[in-house]
């Protein structure tokens, strides 16, 4: 296997986003062993424990969340047993056996939870038993380990979230007040019949007891005959960040508007670097001469469960105009510190809710590329001094390209580092060149398959298929 050939293996494990448990299915009886479940209203479950670490049973922590079940739609309950001074990152696949109009979430779930989301999958009908990486694995839909869920299973969008239970503002029962409803009555994401959906609990407990922890998501639907629009969840994904030890980094990523949609609340993902976020809304490319900024669409410096927010009307956006979002970083650590998996590492993304729903807008992707895991249709800004025929040098002296991974990893901050420490100026040809060589590289490799001579596979690339994003890239400077 190439170089290449590798790089696109190990980019196929973003492409989206040690420990042991348990689970069963149940379908119908409207409970599941130690309580576990996710519930409809009108009886369906599907069972989820992963308390099986080897401590306790978990059930204790989502007896302690306080949420009703909603009569118009689902609860899913996800506990999770935490030993002392370790995090757990698990997820779990199930058939939705029934349609639901989803047109709100709530969730909430124990202090100390790094996230707790629900995603969509590529799937139908039925649990997969090959990851993306084309491991064979059998027993999906009961709570397994996972980096994250883009590196096991195709996701395709979070259509729903958790917050802090601490912090919800608690009714005259000790209950929860309702999340606010981010979409209006007419508008619902369609959960359909057959589709896999994917639960992910990510917890963290730095403490020196073991946590009974959960996760609990209240999904709401409405009607066949109340909905107008079909909704999505904007995740973009920049996975390009780096933060060098004891020092300051940004990372900033722009994709295009695709077609007009309106949205109806917007919020950002960091780690616990991260101290600065702005999004902005701007005219045209940024790469493109005059733009300018038309309204700011979040901005804070929390990375800790930050607050979403929700405009009194609903934002439109124009097809043409273009989201432009950067995360801010401060590392107190004398490590090198790069995009993953894990908490330890950095992550930098824009979120929020929207309609109608556009896939490739949603994604940062452009529907005439193959999805790698980078954001196809991206614009990715450096923040060095690099020229782009630097980046090319640094690019092609890599021994190994890692572009995925988690925890600390040299070879994966080395390679982000051949992106990040390019100058904003020559930036915006590092995409287009990278995803060239991407799709180019198997008929390159297949021409070169015999030959002797030396960076054949390199040469192929430069001056064939990829040669005008080469041309453009190697006379990109920083002036």
């Amino acid at each position: 296997m190439t170089r290449i050939a590798r790089l696109m293996v190990m980019l196929s494990a973003i492409a989206s986003t040690a420990c042991e448990g348990d689970g069963r299915s149940s379908n119908g009886s409207g409970s599941a062993p130690d309580g576990a479940s996710v519930e409809a209203s009108e009886g369906n479950a599907i069972s989820a424990d992963a308390g099986g670490v080897g401590i306790r049973s978990g059930r204790e922590g989502c007896d302690a969340l306080k949420m009703p079940s909603p009569t118009d739609g689902w609860q899913l309950e996800f506990p999770l047993s935490v030993p002392p001074t370790q995090e757990r990152e698990y997820c779990m696949l199930f058939v939705a056996e029934q349609e639901l109009n989803l047109n709100w979430t709530d969730g909430r779930y124990t202090a100390g939870s790094h996230h707790g989301l629900l995603f969509r999958t590529s799937y139908k009908h039925s649990i997969p038993t090959t990851t993306i990486t084309g491991e064979s694995f059998v027993g999906a839909d009961s709570p397994h380990p996972c980096p994250t869920p883009g590196a096991m299973w195709d996701v395709r969008g979070a259509i729903g979230r958790g917050r802090y239970y601490e912090r919800a503002q608690l009714d005259e029962n000790g209950n929860p007040e309702p999340g606010v409803k981010i979409l209006p009555g007419n508008v619902a994401m369609k959960i359909r019949k057959g589709d896999v959906l994917l639960v992910n609990y990510h917890m963290i407990n730095s403490t020196e007891e073991p946590i009974d922890a959960c996760f609990k998501l209240n999904l709401h639907g409405i009607r066949d005959d109340e909905v107008r629009h079909e909704a999505g969840m904007i995740f973009m994904y920049n996975t390009m960040v780096t933060v060098p030890p004891l020092g300051r980094s940004t990372a900033r990523m722009a994709c295009p508007v695709t077609k007009d949609v309106m949205v109806g609340s917007t919020f950002s993902h960091m780690h616990s670097r991260g101290d600065g976020y702005v999004a902005n809304l701007l005219d045209r490319a940024p790469t493109e001469p005059g733009a300018v900024v038309l309204r700011e669409l979040y901005a804070g410096p929390e990375w800790d469960d930050p607050p979403m927010r929700v405009p009194e009307e609903p934002l439109q956006l124009r097809a043409g105009q273009y989201i432009d979002f950067q995360c801010r970083y401060t590392n107190r650590e004398a490590r090198a510190v790069s995009q993953g998996f894990a908490s330890t590492d950095e992550m930098c993304m824009f979120l929020g809710f929207y309609w109608p729903q556009d896939l490739a807008f949603e994604n940062c992707e452009n529907p005439a590329r193959e999805r790698n895991g980078m954001a196809t249709a991206g614009i990715v800004y450096g923040d060095g001094k690099r020229t782009g025929s630097e980046f090319l040098d640094c690019f092609w002296d890599l021994p190994e390209p890692v572009f995925a991974g988690a925890f600390d990893d040299m070879a994966r901050f080395e390679t982000l580092s051949c992106f990040t420490s390019t100058c904003p100026k020559a930036s915006a040809g590092l995409n287009p060149y990278v995803l060239c060589v991407l799709e180019g590289t198997a008929a390159c490799t297949e021409r070169c398959t015999g030959s002797s001579q030396p960076g054949c596979v390199q040469e192929c690339l430069n001056q064939g298929r990829c040669q005008n994003e080469y041309q453009t890239l190697r006379a990109a400077t920083c002036d």
